[in-house]
This record gives C-alpha cells, structure tokens and sequence, in this order.
C-alpha cells in the first residue's frame, strides 16, 4: 500500500503544465499513423496516452472534464482514417492512358495490298491403287516381318517402312511421293528375302 500511496503523492505533485503530454503526444502519433492508415495502431496510442491522462490529472479538481475533452480529442480524428488514400499513378500508367486511344482505334477496314498470286499449283497425284500398287499385300508382308526375330536396326527399319507405307495408303502421291514409296516397297522386299 505504502507503494501506490508514494505512486499517488508524485502524481499530485507534478506540475499542471503536465497535463498537455499525453495529448501532444497523441496527436504527435496521430500524423504518421494517419498517413500509412493504421487505425488499430492509433486505436493503441490513445487509450496509453488516456491512461497516462488518468494517472496524471489524480489531484486534479476537474478531472472529470479533463478526461472527456481528452476522449473527444482522441475520438476526433478516427473518421479519418476510413478516408481511402489516394494511389500515386505510376509513369507506365501514364504513358499507356497517354496512348491509349491511339492504340485503340481499330485498323482500317480497307487496305491496300496486293492481290495474292500462286506461284505454282497443287499436283494433284493419284492414290497407290490408281498407281497400281496393292498396298494391301506389302502390309501383310510387313506384319510378317514384325513376328520375325529381327536384329535391332532391322526392326527399327520395318517400323519406319510401316509408317510410311501406311500413310501414303489412302492420300494422293505427287511423283517424288510416289518414287519414295517404291524405294519402300522395294526396301520391304529385300527384308522379306533377307528372313524368309
């Protein structure tokens, strides 16, 4: 008890200019947190700043009044901070609005290029069958020649004459197509002599 009794005689012998402190200093905290919009913060602030207040103004006759003004005062400045803080335009932002209806504007509708001109035409080739060739007999010569043990390059071989062969079944050959598929057909055929 002897504690809180020299607690209460230094606060009453303090000078009455002291009572200004806690609300300079309230509103000395109040510019900053203002500006990067802390509101909990402040909240924090002034409720210290209210107790520093009390204990302060406890030999005081007008406490009471005191300490409501000291309320409003800390009150005051709290619909300030629900005020949105205005974003700084970045030079990229400005640059683009600058541009902006430029880069908008549809093209022209009409516009003056050439007429297109085709330099050579399609070939329109024939299919293996209108050729002559039955495809279907070289695949069955492939398919036998997959069930044969083959030596790795052999295989690889096959598989790729049965790509090809298959491909160019049912689509029209132009006349390098066409020679490239019988150095395929005959390829086939040297396989087929070779592990018959």
């Amino acid at each position: 008890m002897e504690l809180f009794s020299l607690m209460y005689a230094f606060f009453v012998s303090l000078p009455a200019w002291v009572l200004f402190v806690p609300p300079a200093v309230l509103l000395l905290c109040l510019v900053p947190l203002l500006w990067f919009r802390k509101r909990r913060l402040y909240l924090w602030c002034s409720a210290v700043c209210l107790v520093g207040g009390v204990l302060l103004s406890l030999g005081m006759e007008e406490k009471v009044l005191y300490l409501a003004l000291f309320a409003g005062l800390a009150l005051l400045p709290l619909p300030l901070f629900s005020i949105p803080k205005r974003k700084r335009e970045k030079r990229e932002e400005k640059l683009s609005q600058k541009f902006k209806a430029e880069t908008e504007e549809p093209f022209p509708l009409r516009r003056n290029d050439p007429p297109k001109v085709c330099c050579f035409e399609e070939q329109h080739g024939e299919t293996p069958e209108e050729r002559g060739m039955k495809l279907s007999y070289v695949i069955s010569l492939l398919e036998k020649l997959k069930r044969e043990k083959l030596t790795p390059a052999d295989r690889l071989e096959v598989e790729m004459l049965s790509r090809s062969v298959t491909g160019a079944q049912t689509r029209p050959l132009t006349d390098p197509e066409a020679d490239d598929l019988s150095d395929s057909l005959s390829a086939i055929l040297r396989l087929t002599a070779k592990y018959s």
